[in-house]
């Protein structure tokens, strides 16, 4: 039988993308807002068109900088200017949300935003 190469020998452009996915999980107190979010159209952002249901969990699974710096933006935002009356509860999701950001990524403040510059060495990988 013979064989024969893969699209990807004629196609250098085409290799698989083997960086690591990660994911970042939306608080319950943030599932109202992610899945409104994530069905606005046009998408505000690519990451929220990548919001999962893993049973009862909201999740966002990424390969992308850009989508770790949107989610971290939004809990920042809903700490600094909720678009909510800002409950214990959602104050500590915010925080949780944004310290998983920050685990993955180099988050520097810009004004009222944050950017995340690179990923962390020392991230897991999921």
């Amino acid at each position: 039988m013979t064989q024969f190469p893969s699209l990807t020998a004629y196609l250098p452009g085409l290799e698989e993308d083997t960086r690591p996915s990660y994911v970042v999980v939306i608080p319950k107190p943030f599932h109202a807002e992610a899945l409104e979010i994530s069905k606005e159209e046009p998408l505000p952002h690519p990451a929220w068109g990548k919001v999962k249901q893993r049973r009862d969990q909201l999740i966002v699974v990424t390969k992308e900088l850009a989508d770790v710096e949107e989610l971290a933006d939004f809990a920042h935002f809903e700490i600094e200017e909720p678009r909510e009356q800002l409950t214990k509860s959602r104050r500590d999701a915010a925080k949780a949300m944004l310290a998983r950001c920050h685990r993955l990524a180099l988050l520097e403040p810009l004004g009222n935003h944050l950017v995340a510059v690179e990923w962390k060495a020392n991230h897991k990988q999921r």
